[in-house]
C-alpha cells in the first residue's frame, strides 16, 4: 500500500513539473512574388501620374533598389527615374534594349498621409503621429507582357509617440517632421517591399515539452544551449523506451523540432506526422493539438519554400 501511495505521489510530482519551453528560429522564406529564374536584370520605373511624382517616389525606388542590390540576388538592379508620361508594353520594349532588362517593376502610386494628435495635461504632454501609406506596383517581363495579373499592393501604417514635460522627453524621442518623416516612411516601405523580390528571414516561435525527470531536464539543457544533436539523442532514446502514448506524442514533437533545428526538414516532417498520429489517441488541450497541426503545416511550407529557393539559386 505504501509503495502504491509513493508511486502516485511521485507521478503527481513529476506531472506538476511538466511544462512547455519556447524557442525562436529564423527561417529563410522565398520572395513573396518570386520572379522567374532567368530574370537577372531588373529595372524599377516611376510610372505614377505626372502630377503625383515627387521626391518620395525617387527616394523609395532608390532605397528599394539598393536593398535588393545588397542581397546579390540579381546581376543588375537599376532605377529609371524620369519618363515621359505613363509606361505601356511597347515603351517597355524600347527601354529594354537600352538597359538590357529582363523584367520591369513599375511604381504606379505611392501615397502617404499623416495625422498628429495631442493629449495630456499642463504638466505632461503626449503627442502622437500616425502615418498611412499605400503602394501599388506592376511587374512586366522583357517582352512587355505582365508577369503578375495581380498588381503588387501594400497598405500599412506607422505610429510615433512623444511624451514630454517642457524640454524633457520621457523614454521617447521628438516626433519626426519634414524630411525626417519622409525618410522614415520611405525607408520602412522599402524594407517591406524588398520581401516581395528577394528571400528574407522570418522569426518563428517553436515549443518543446519537458518534465521533472532527470533525462528530460538534461535534454532541455541541451536545447537551451542549442546542442540539438544531444537533445535529439535523449528524446529519441526516451521515445523508444516509453509506453505512455501521450508522452510518446510529445517526445515525437520534440524530436521533430530537433530535426528542424538541424535542417533535416524531411525527418522533421516525418516525426511530426508520428506525433500527430499519437496525439489522435490521447486527450490534450485544444491549444496543444492545434499547435501540432499548425507546426506540421509550417514544415510542409518550409519544404516547398526550399524548392523555390533552390530553383532560383542553382
Amino acid at each position: 500500500m505504501k509503495k502504491v501511495v509513493y508511486c502516485m505521489l511521485l507521478s503527481l510530482l513529476l506531472g506538476a513539473c511538466s511544462s512547455w519551453n519556447y524557442v525562436s528560429i529564423e527561417t529563410r522564406e522565398p520572395a513573396i512574388l518570386p520572379l522567374p529564374a532567368d530574370v537577372r536584370n531588373i529595372v524599377f520605373i516611376d510610372n505614377s501620374l505626372v502630377g503625383q511624382r515627387d521626391s518620395s517616389n525617387i527616394i523609395l525606388l532608390n532605397a528599394l533598389s539598393q536593398f535588393i542590390r545588397e542581397n546579390q540576388y540579381f546581376d543588375n538592379v537599376d532605377v529609371l527615374a524620369e519618363t515621359e508620361g505613363r509606361i505601356n508594353g511597347e515603351r517597355l520594349k524600347s527601354i529594354r534594349d537600352s538597359l538590357d532588362a529582363d523584367a520591369f517593376v513599375l511604381l504606379n502610386s505611392f501615397v502617404m498621409s499623416a495625422t498628429k494628435t495631442k493629449s495630456g495635461n499642463h504638466q505632461i504632454h503626449v503627442d502622437s503621429l500616425i502615418a498611412y501609406l499605400q503602394v501599388n506596383m506592376s511587374l512586366f517581363g522583357a517582352d512587355g507582357q505582365i508577369l503578375s495579373t495581380t498588381p503588387l499592393s501594400m497598405s500599412d501604417s506607422l505610429l510615433w509617440v512623444e511624451v514630454r514635460s517642457g524640454d524633457d522627453y520621457y523614454l521617447t524621442e521628438p516626433l519626426p517632421s519634414g524630411e525626417e518623416l519622409l525618410k522614415e516612411i520611405t525607408i520602412y516601405t522599402a524594407t517591406q517591399l524588398e520581401k516581395y523580390f528577394v528571400p528574407y528571414w522570418n522569426k518563428r516561435d517553436r515549443q518543446y515539452y519537458t518534465d521533472g525527470t532527470t533525462q528530460m531536464k538534461q535534454a532541455s539543457a541541451f536545447a537551451r544551449g542549442s546542442n540539438w544533436e544531444n537533445a535529439l539523442e535523449v528524446w529519441q532514446s526516451l521515445y523508444n523506451e516509453n509506453k505512455n502514448v501521450k508522452k510518446k506524442a510529445r517526445l515525437a514533437l520534440n524530436i521533430s523540432l530537433a530535426h528542424e533545428m538541424l535542417d533535416n526538414l524531411e525527418d522533421a516532417l516525418a516525426w511530426i506526422a508520428k506525433a500527430e498520429k499519437d496525439y489522435s489517441g490521447v486527450e490534450v488541450d485544444v491549444e496543444e493539438s492545434d499547435y501540432v497541426e499548425a507546426y506540421k503545416e509550417e514544415l510542409q511550407n518550409r519544404i516547398e519554400a526550399f524548392k523555390v529557393l533552390d530553383s532560383r539559386e542553382e
